[in-house]
């Protein structure tokens, strides 16, 4: 199989690669991790496709979901603010 996660957020679009092997029958949890920069902040819309296929890959998968990123400078900052408030 072989696919890609697009993530497209406040501060532009990011693509994680996907390359594995699968098994028919099997059941599987896809893990990819995606660490954000220091810069990206809010939420982010994960497209999926992975194309998969016994010879050749001729089916497609595709998923999409919402992931909110919240970075650490953004909590400090917060708690300080309202710290001096």
């Amino acid at each position: 199989m072989t696919g890609a996660i697009e993530l497209t957020g406040i501060t532009g679009k990011q693509r994680v690669p996907i390359d594995g092997v699968v098994y028919p029958e099997d059941s599987y949890t896809l893990v990819e991790t995606w660490k954000p920069g220091w810069l990206e902040f809010g939420p982010y819309t994960a497209r999926t496709e992975i194309k998969y296929g016994r010879f050749h890959q001729t089916k497609t998968l595709e998923t999409s979901d919402t992931v909110i990123v919240i970075p650490a400078w953004l909590i400090i900052l917060l708690v300080l603010g309202a710290t001096v408030w």
